[in-house]
């Protein structure tokens, strides 16, 4: 339940008021506990994905700034009005050659598309299997949206 990964999930809360970027999870010595009368293993939740999660998500809005900032590059090398006397959109021939107009188009559909994506997945949660796990990290998601991210910006 929550209170197994309260001390991840609350230290992970923590890092993420603080913006250094260094997230430490709070430190136990195990995950697991050991009976040596019963010889049975309790979790303690140290396994939680809430620090990877919160790094995935960091990762994405981080690369969507190196985006947006080579889309408004782009568009201040092809914009005519504001490029410095350059043919509109480097084309050869303004007006009957795109030139790079298809490659701004698209820079700004993925630097828009990017934005969307960095809604951070790591403050959703539902319960899952059977509510024994009642606080997941939703860090799988997370990650796969960082790597699109990375792949759009590249």
């Amino acid at each position: 339940g929550v209170e197994l990964v309260m001390p991840e999930s609350l230290s992970s809360a923590r890092d993420a008021e603080d913006r250094d970027g260094n997230l430490t999870p709070l430190k136990r010595p195990s995950d697991t506990f050991y009976n040596a009368q019963g010889g049975f293993v309790i979790s303690g939740g140290n396994f939680h994905g809430e620090y990877p999660a919160k790094a995935a998500d960091y990762l994405a809005i981080g690369v969507t700034e190196l985006a947006n900032i080579s889309e408004r590059r782009l568009e201040r090398l092809v914009n005519p009005t504001i490029n410095d006397g350059l043919p509109a959109f480097l084309a050869y021939n303004p007006g009957l050659d795109s030139g790079f107009m298809i490659a701004h188009c698209t820079a700004a559909a993925l630097a828009s598309e990017n934005k969307v994506l960095c809604h951070p997945s790591s403050v959703d949660t539902i319960s899952t299997s059977g509510s024994k796990e009642d606080h997941v990290s939703m860090g799988g998601f997370s990650s796969r949206k960082a790597v699109q991210v990375v792949q759009h910006t590249e």
